[in-house]
């Protein structure tokens, strides 16, 4: 079992003494902290010294100041001084002292946020200028041959002066509904045309009978505003270009001085931190419980950081008492996992399916070795490999990772590309070359070769195969020595043990079969029917009835199909290994056609090269992950695993941005 054995504590203190152990709870980042009432059936409902109430407002302040704090943070990260390739793509965490995280407490972000708010609003006046007169200067430049000053194309006392914008022929209808209503007293000229769209001069009498906008409306006609437009359209098209320029200038001089205040990024990114843990600290008031003297803590503690945990206690200062007790048997507590640091990354997969509960078997360290070894056998390239591990293996050293899980996978890919290295030289294959196709030294690498996809297809679907009877069987090995740790040893017996036998006869058989060892297949057959009789007779044994008992058991033995159905799924290793290599194959042959090619051939070649065999890469490490977890989720994990265990969340600093030196 990798997880961690948990106690659960008793916390108990004067109410006045609240704010500070719950900052020393928070510091050491030890306690899973539950609701109080759930456990001890009180009311946690705090009337005095700082009930609920102001609680909930606080917490109404703090989510207010997040939100500007993050907006903050959004706008200037475009302006961010990136100092390498890497920040492009992640942003590193800035570490700090303790002592530095509780000082930004007293920064003020008000002058920053009102200099940000400003120039903001500024750049959207500039932004809807710049748009306005782009906007003016794409219909200008269609009349700007018109020698007319545009104040003359407005109305006067007795006559309609318009500018429109329609479709070709919508001039001609314009026209004709104005002759309707007014009679010949209009006149409509087009002054300029442009693909399917022209612009249309409209001078006609204001008569009551004429409605224009109306006109508008059933017409679709756009209609140009030339108010404060003076000057012949050449002219203002030169006033508008000289507006735009202006503008723009001004426009880069406000993101000058956001790129200047990008430098307070980090202190915005340590008070957002600060906040988001003093946000947390207050939604513990709701877990809490009290008496008519005194408060109550409770949680969950990892057994090894109890001394941790009382020393800190210890050094209080003032009256406080507390409690461990073991998990009782009814409970549920919160799984932690406990494993060696080459199998943690793997939590990562077990988590994207679900946590194992704290009673149940955790799958990761059987996980961890099959999840590499699957994905190596889906690339079956050992340069891939390499490539995969330089670039995982530099962002590890690197990277500061945003998220644990980000590092997690990050060292799951560079430790399935160490394995793809290793499965590479023993079938054969670097960048889609052979060993025998390398220079020198390197051909003696032929001499690790095990097993060739390209060459032996059948031999290499026979090791998938193989493999997956031996992660389906110890799928259901795990279920039946859980069975027997439970004390459920008949169900071990007989509803685990037969199926192991089928298994174990199958691969009886086809070892029979590749060695010509006649004498093991009848060992194979009968550990087979060894197991199907005991299927057929004890599978149904929940029932009274025997013929009942018998139906079911033959039910049960039917599943045999599924059973087979599941190792079949193996063959996907296969596929995505064969289709790896034959990739690679292709890219380099494309590659050396180019060759032929004068003087473009050396620049073609490796661009094809490096382009090929990345995108195969790129996308057969993607199938691989999805494929070799699909492989743990459905075959494996469902011959034995349950999961929906609570993960193990201790109470502590909420950090996005920043890395405390001083956790502790």
């Amino acid at each position: 079992m990798a997880l961690a054995s948990l106690q659960k504590l008793y916390l108990v203190y004067l109410p006045q003494h609240r704010e500070k152990i719950l900052r020393i709870l928070q510091k050491t980042n030890l306690l899973h902290i539950i609701s109080a009432e759930r456990e001890l059936h009180v009311n946690t409902q705090i009337e005095n010294n700082l009930p609920l109430q102001e609680a909930q407002k606080q917490l109404t302040r703090i989510d207010a100041h997040l939100s500007h704090l993050q907006w903050m943070i959004e706008h200037l990260e475009k302006f961010r001084q990136r100092n390498n390739v890497l920040e492009h793509f992640v942003t590193p965490r800035q570490v700090v002292s303790f002592t530095e995280f509780q000082n930004i407490a007293r920064f003020d972000e008000t002058p920053i946020y009102n200099t940000i708010k400003h120039i903001e609003e500024q750049e959207h006046l500039l932004q809807k200028r710049i748009r306005k007169n782009y906007h003016l200067l794409d219909w200008l430049q269609q009349i700007e041959h018109v020698p007319i000053p545009l104040s003359l194309f407005s109305d006067t006392e007795h006559t309609l002066i318009r500018l429109y914008r329609t479709e070709t022929d919508g001039g001609e209808e314009l026209r004709r509904a104005l002759e309707a209503q007014i009679g010949e007293l209009q006149e409509v000229v087009s002054i300029s045309r442009k693909g399917r769209k022209q612009i249309v001069l409209v001078i006609a009498w204001k008569d009551p009978e004429l409605d224009i906008d109306q006109l508008e409306d059933n017409l679709s006609l756009e209609r140009i505003h030339v108010e404060g437009l003076t000057g012949t359209p050449a002219e203002e098209i030169i006033r508008l270009s000289h507006n735009i320029k202006d503008a723009e200038k001004q426009l880069a001089e406000l993101h000058r001085q956001l790129k200047n205040l990008s430098f307070q990024q980090e202190q915005l990114q340590l008070a957002y931190d600060y906040w988001q843990s003093e946000r947390e600290r207050l939604l513990q008031f709701s877990r809490l419980a009290r008496s008519q003297f005194t408060e109550v803590i409770v949680g969950w503690v990892r057994q090894r950081d109890i001394p941790t945990l009382e020393q800190q206690l210890r050094t209080l200062g003032f009256p406080v008492g507390w409690e461990f007790t073991d998990p009782r048997p009814d409970e549920l507590p919160p799984a932690d996992f406990d494993n060696p640091p080459v199998v943690e990354p793997f939590e990562f997969v077990t988590d994207l399916y679900s946590r194992p509960r704290y009673w149940e078997l955790d799958p990761t360290p059987f996980l961890s070795a099959f999840f590499a070894l699957f994905f190596g056998i889906c690339l079956t390239d050992a340069g891939y490999g390499l490539i995969l591990s330089l670039i995982t293996g530099l962002a590890l050293k690197k990277v500061t990772f945003a998220t644990e899980n980000s590092r997690k996978l990050v060292k799951i890919l560079f430790y399935s590309g160490l394995i793809t290295t290793v499965v590479g030289l023993f079938t054969g294959g670097i960048f889609g070359l052979t060993f025998q196709q390398l220079p020198g030294p390197l051909a003696g690498l032929q001499h690790l070769v095990l097993l060739n996809p390209l060459e032996n297809q059948i031999g290499f679907l026979a090791f998938a195969l193989t493999l997956g009877i031996i992660h389906v069987g110890l799928g259901i090995f795990l279920k039946f020595y859980r069975n027997l740790q439970d004390g459920q040893a008949a169900e071990a017996w007989l509803d685990q043990a037969p199926w192991m036998a089928v298994l174990l006869g199958v691969l009886v058989l086809g070892v029979a079969s590749q060695v010509n060892a006649a004498w093991l297949s009848p060992l194979g057959y009968g550990l087979m029917a060894l197991a199907a009789l005991t299927i057929l007779l004890f599978a149904g044994r929940g029932s009274r009835n025997p013929l009942v008992r018998f139906l079911k058991g033959l039910y049960a033995l039917y599943q045999v199909s599924g059973l087979m159905g599941d190792i079949l799924s193996y063959a996907r290793l296969f596929a995505l290994g064969l289709a790896t290599g034959v990739i690679a194959g292709v890219v380099n042959f494309l590659a050396k056609l180019t060759l032929g090619i004068p003087y473009l051939g050396f620049i073609f070649m490796p661009l094809i090269l490096i382009g090929g065999h990345l995108m195969n890469l790129v996308i057969n490490a993607l199938g691989g992950f999805i494929h070799t977890a699909r492989l743990q989720y459905v075959e494996f994990f469902g011959k034995f695993y349950e999961g929906g265990g609570e993960p193990f969340q201790p109470f502590g600093m909420k950090l996005n941005y920043t890395k405390i030196k001083e956790q502790r």
